[in-house]
């Protein structure tokens, strides 16, 4: 497990409380569904985003939720909410 994913799970296995990893995945996987439902948002694959990556010299990924960012990418933020 890479960049952003790992430091979700670190963040959340940090916490306090012990059910928050559960609880975060849970509001991560509702907020990717209704992404996806959103017929305005895309959600690149990651070919693209490799070689975009590559191209661009890209170490950020910005958007979407911690469930489908791409492993190899340094750093992930999620944007605009």
């Amino acid at each position: 497990m890479d960049g952003a994913q790992w430091d979700l799970v670190k963040h959340t296995l940090t916490n306090n409380n012990p059910n928050s990893l559960g609880s975060c995945l849970q509001h991560e996987l509702t907020r990717q569904l209704e992404l996806e439902k959103d017929r305005k948002h895309r959600s690149f694959s990651w070919k693209l985003l490799r070689t975009s990556k590559s191209v661009f010299h890209a170490i950020k990924y910005q958007g979407d939720t911690p469930i489908t960012i791409p492993p190899f990418f340094k750093d992930a933020g999620r944007g605009k909410e």
